[in-house]
Parts: structure tokens; C-alpha cells; sequence
């Protein structure tokens, strides 16, 4: 039960930050180039994968496997 919770966390954050960064995206749609774009995307997604672990939120859960 945990798990689905922690997995519909993840979930929902993912959702959350691709809507942030679609935002920022329509709005840099003049002043950037895409290669900009791509580098912006790129660096939200690396956020959202430091925030995780084996699949788990970090705050929500403790990965025992990443302590030793």
C-alpha cells in the first residue's frame, strides 16, 4: 500500500513539474533557441531524477540500499 502511494507521489510530482516546465517553455518560445529549450528541459528532468530514488520520492521514503 505504501508503494502505490509513494508511486502516485512520484506521479503526481512528475506531472506537476512537466506542466512547469511546458509553462516556461510557451514562454521562452521567442526568446529562445532550441537548442535553449532543450537545455532547460534537460536540466528539469535531472532535478526530478535527483529528487527520486530506486523509484521512491527521497522525502517520502529511505532507500537503505543508498546508505551503505
Amino acid at each position: 500500500m505504501i508503494e502505490i502511494e509513494l508511486n502516485e507521489s512520484l506521479r503526481r510530482r512528475r506531472d506537476e513539474l512537466r506542466g512547469k516546465i511546458e509553462t516556461l517553455s510557451a514562454a521562452e518560445a521567442g526568446d529562445a533557441s532550441a537548442a535553449d529549450e532543450l537545455e532547460n528541459r534537460t536540466r528539469e528532468l535531472k532535478a526530478l531524477s535527483n529528487d527520486t530514488c530506486h523509484g521512491y520520492m527521497i522525502c517520502d521514503a529511505v532507500c537503505w540500499e543508498c546508505w551503505d
